[in-house]
């Protein structure tokens, strides 16, 4: 399991799952297909997506980081 993938599990609720919306592809700056593959694993962050993405969810980039 990716880093991404941990993180988004653990900062889930129990009962309210991730299920990413417009809001949070424009908050990001992240096509939905550019995020599938980096939350699939399939391709790495860049940097600036990286920092994005732990803003976003409130943690380090180093916490994202294999």
């Amino acid at each position: 399991m990716n880093k991404i993938l941990e993180t988004i599990k653990q900062k889930e609720k129990t009962n309210f799952p991730f299920k990413p919306d417009r809001e949070f592809y424009s908050k990001i700056n992240i096509n939905r297909k550019r995020w599938g593959q980096i939350f699939r694993g399939e391709t790495a962050p860049t940097l600036p997506e990286a920092k994005s993405i732990a803003d976003f969810f409130e943690v380090s980039v180093t916490d994202l980081i294999e």
